[in-house]
């Protein structure tokens, strides 16, 4: 761990440095406040063993501007014998402790030594606080291909690979699968962050990734540390990669190459060791195509796809998966629901679900705050009927050729299921084209 010695007493500074260096700490020195203040925005330590009376002003200014600034840096105060209002001031100040001279440096070891304890278990909280609950992430997989989807994630999740690109649908469960990675890894008693690409703004993405120094923008009132910092050995999942601006793709590529970043405003580098997880449920080869995403970072992330099935084509998965959901909502709602009658399941079987699992589970959970009878029955879960073309492709009206051509769209991906490969050849374009011409008029694979 290191430790910062303020003082400017230079034979005083020596022989701490080396009792403590000894002791196991990686000691850093300053003999000013200046000196200090450069340190600790340099250097980061984690205890700083600051005296009060220094040359440029009084240690306590110190004391007061990393507290605003490093409210997690430890400060033990060295005060004149006798001095207890400077101790007390110290205390009130933020503080841990203090210790009065002349030092006696058997006990100063053993004093630091607690000292650290304290700052390492504070870490620890800091961790498991933004750690991710993987500890029971289960998948519930009886289809042949998920079954191998599990089969791949799992090998990948015991091995030392960093980049791993999740591929599928919305709602398919790219979320649950990168838990279920991160669940069965060497980093699961670490943090695991997510990060939805396009749920923030640029700037703010940019801030909440790699954090901030103080001052480096009109908000900045203090400096913060970003979702890769505080995942250091952990999992970053980054969800609808695709959305993610070019700017901040090319400072995410240098992550990936040396696993280096700086914060915003900051000019040291910072080097974590953190497995990414990407997810997308766009075309990113369409995407490098159409120069909507870089080819060197989709290379980067594409060290080990895993595509996940949509639910359509795992129809095995859909009543135990449902089953699943109902006994989590029985818990909820403190119902005693059995289950599903036959012709219910063969329904929901039958079903294309557009929306994948999460419409699944959405359909489960208001059936549920509904439903008073024993067993839930065919028509309960009020599946929507996928709607039949009028007749022609366009019922005979005339209308804008883009309206036209995004309505045509519609009805392919209703006819198919949300299949975009399918919808498609329907209309006889390529798969690429098809997914850039859904992006067009901003729809999804779910919109039918």
């Amino acid at each position: 761990m290191k430790l910062l010695i303020v003082e400017d007493e230079k034979l005083l500074r020596w022989s701490l440095n080396k009792t403590l260096a000894k002791a196991g700490f990686e000691v850093l020195e300053a003999a000013t406040i200046e000196e200090g203040r450069g340190i600790i925005l340099q250097q980061e330590p984690g205890i700083v063993l600051l005296d009060i009376g220094l040359p440029d002003g009084s240690g306590m200014d110190l004391l007061q501007w990393a507290h605003g600034t490093f409210p997690s840096l430890m400060f033990v105060m060295m005060t004149a014998r006798g001095r207890v209002k400077d101790a007390v001031d110290a205390m009130r100040a933020g503080a841990h402790d203090y210790l009065e001279k002349p030092l006696e440096m058997e006990a100063l070891v053993e004093h630091m030594a607690r000292v650290k304890e304290v700052v390492e278990l504070k870490a620890e909280l800091q961790r498991l606080s933004t750690a991710g609950h993987t500890e029971d992430v289960k998948i519930i997989a009886r289809a042949p291909a998920m079954v191998e989807v599990v089969r791949v994630a799992h090998a990948v999740a015991e091995s030392g690979a960093q980049a791993i690109l999740l591929l599928g649908e919305s709602g398919v469960g790219k979320d649950h699968l990168a838990r279920y990675i991160h669940a069965h890894s060497l980093r699961r008693r670490l943090p695991f962050m997510v990060i939805n690409c396009a749920a923030l703004p640029e700037a703010l993405l940019e801030s909440e990734l790699f954090g901030h120094e103080k001052g480096s923008f009109t908000d900045a009132k203090v400096q913060k540390k970003g979702i890769l910092e505080l995942a250091d050995g952990g999992t970053v999942f980054m969800d609808e990669i695709g959305e993610m601006k070019p700017s901040i793709q090319s400072k995410l590529l240098r992550v990936l190459e040396d696993w280096t970043f700086k914060r915003v405003g900051g000019a040291r580098d910072i080097k974590v060791d953190v497995r990414m997880i990407a997810a997308t449920n766009q075309d990113l080869v369409a995407m490098v195509r159409n120069r909507d995403f870089r080819e060197d970072l989709y290379y980067r992330l594409n060290v080990f796809p895993i595509p996940i099935p949509p639910l359509r084509e795992r129809v095995e998965d859909i009543p135990p998966m449902a089953r699943h959901f109902l006994q989590q909502y029985n818990r909820r709602f403190g119902k005693s629901v059995v289950g599903f009658s036959e012709s219910a399941e063969r329904e929901m079987a039958a079903y294309p679900w557009p929306g994948n699992v999460r419409e699944l589970r959405n359909a489960v959970e208001r059936v549920m705050i509904l439903n008073t009878k024993p067993q839930i029955e065919t028509g309960d879960l009020q599946l929507r009927p996928v709607p039949p073309s009028p007749g022609g492709a366009l019922g005979g009206e005339i209308v804008p050729l883009r309206d036209a051509e995004k309505l045509l769209i519609q009805r392919a991906l209703a006819k198919t299921g949300g299949n975009v490969s399918k919808a498609a050849k329907l209309l006889e374009i390529t798969r690429d084209k098809m997914r850039y011409k859904i992006k067009k008029h901003g729809l999804s694979p779910g919109d039918a």
